[in-house]
């Protein structure tokens, strides 16, 4: 309890006793019946008046209001602390001489089932001293930042940033495991009654035929595409029943290698996602209607029940399918956002290794992909250019840029000597085969460009959403913080896990 505390009770406890020996001494003085009753109603209320004072200073000292211009100290190895951003304009919705009690997600106002950039609001509930009523402000968390866990003390210091601060007895060791996983970010906090819960989530790779539903709904968007307006669902039935029902084996004969294959995989498609679960009300393309109705009357025919087995064959040819027609996976304008890939490294990690691994041809249409740029590629040339310097192959890039230097249409041809000596010939004999010995520069850097897509569509896959809730039962009063804005430095003690390679979410 603080010294200005004490002596407020202390005086507040004076006035009382001064109060009631004012009261029975008046009494024995003055006999008047009248007056003896008016001085016993004056002195209750002002008995009333001091004793509510008292419990209102009692009270007020138990939940003490803690305004900070630096954050808490966390003792290491033993607390955490939880920091909610807030703008000037929504801190100074709070009254800052009142305690935090509450804090509740407001489902409604953020928004339901709308993308991850909605805005979280916040019901803070505060109370200025025991007595007196409670107060709810509404307050968005600052979009600009995000909710963090934080244990660096270091770290913390260059944190003047304004918002709430909530100190938790917990060892981060405890929560390691999940903190730490890819993409983990805190969606929102609430606290009631002294125990803090953290609404989380954190990303896992899809790799089973379970997690394609989303993929299978993928609608084309390129509307210069044939199969515009298709959904993923659609695309690969098209390409299973391109043979049906002429792929169905006579007889006997049960192959479960090449064409045949293909029928099986469709009836393993329908099995597992019925075209109701996937495309809802919509009618299936009217290409496949027919197609459709004779597989699935073959399959009530076929004593077959179980398609697992294709699962992991059709589950690639579903990643593949997806990448592939992605609006921004599938594009080479877009690779520098660096996705995840099937191997559980990014793209980047993933061509990084192959070249060290001594993939030379990949590091040499890495170099002649990115010599030229031009509608919209900077940033990706720029990427793979990073990559080869991080790996020792500048000469590539140099010999690529000493290709182009005569202009994109200039002829190339292998059967000359020129380029034997060249490190990326060997590239050249990929991208021209021994029937096409000549091409124009133009077409070399599509070459290779094409070559590292097929790199892509075969390893970048996509992630999933796991939800996670966090709940501390041990936490100190939330501490609203005051500090002026500053850069948020950069650092290990960020809990809230910033990934450099981009995830298309499922």
């Amino acid at each position: 309890m603080k010294k200005s505390q004490l002596l407020y009770l202390f005086v507040a406890c004076i006035i009382l006793i001064a109060a009631i020996v004012l009261t029975i001494f008046l009494s024995k003085i003055y006999v008047i019946p009248s007056f003896n009753i008016i001085i016993g109603v004056a002195g209750a209320a002002l008995s009333g008046i001091i004793l509510f004072g008292i419990t209102c200073a009692i009270l007020h000292c138990q939940y003490p209001t803690t305004i900070h211009d630096v954050l808490p100290f966390v003792k290491k190895n033993e607390q955490v602390m939880l920091f909610i951003p807030l703008s000037d304009d929504q801190l100074n919705k709070l009254d800052l001489e009142s305690d935090i009690v509450e804090i509740k997600y407001d489902r409604v106002e953020s928004g339901i089932n709308i993308n991850e950039d909605k805005n979280i609001v916040l019901n803070i509930t505060q109370k200025k001293c025991g007595l007196w009523g409670k107060r709810t402000v509404d307050v968005v968390v600052d979009s600009n930042r995000k909710c963090m866990l934080l244990e660096d003390n270091v770290y913390i210091s260059h944190m003047n940033s304004r918002g709430i601060a909530v100190l938790v007895n917990k060892k981060m060791s405890s929560i390691g495991d999940i903190v730490h996983k890819d993409g983990f970010r805190i969606k929102y906090p609430e606290m009631k009654d002294g125990v803090l819960s953290l609404a989380c989530s954190y990303n896992v790779i899809c790799s089973t035929l379970k997690d394609t539903l989303d993929m299978l709904r993928y609608r084309v968007e390129d509307p210069e595409s044939y199969d515009y307006g298709y959904s993923i669902y659609e695309l690969i039935l098209k390409d299973l029943l391109i043979r049906f029902p002429y792929d169905i084996p006579t007889g006997e004969k049960d192959s479960r290698t090449g064409q045949s294959n293909g029928y099986k995989l469709a009836m393993a498609l329908l099995t597992a996602f019925s075209t109701s679960k996937v495309l809802g009300n919509s009618p299936i393309n009217e290409e496949l209607v027919n197609s459709v109705a004779l597989l699935k009357s073959y399959m009530a025919e076929s004593k077959v029940t179980s398609y697992e087995e294709f699962y992991p064959e059709l589950f690639e040819r579903i990643r593949y399918k997806f990448c592939q027609r992605h609006e921004k996976i599938g594009s080479y304008g877009c690779l520098h956002n660096n996705y995840y890939t099937k191997y559980g490294v990014t793209f980047k990690e993933m061509l990084i290794s192959s070249i060290r691994g001594g993939d030379s041809v990949l590091a040499s249409m890495l170099a002649i992909a990115s010599c030229h740029n031009g509608r919209g590629f900077t940033k990706t040339n720029d990427f793979f250019k990073e990559i080869l310097s991080s790996v020792g192959c500048d000469d590539l890039v140099a010999e690529a840029n000493r290709l182009i230097a005569d202009g994109l249409h200039r002829k190339i041809d292998l059967s000359s000597c020129e380029f034997i000596k060249w490190k990326i010939f060997g590239a050249l004999k990929v991208i021209l085969t021994p029937s096409n010995t000549a091409c124009s520069l133009d077409g070399l850097i599509y070459g290779a460009r094409r070559y590292i897509m097929r790199k892509c569509y075969s390893s970048v896959t996509t992630l999933k959403c796991v939800p996670y809730s966090l709940i501390f039962r041990s936490i100190y009063n939330p501490v609203i913080m005051t500090g002026k804005e500053s850069e948020q430095v950069v650092g290990s003690s960020n809990i809230e896990h910033v990934g450099v390679s981009h995830a298309v979410g499922m």
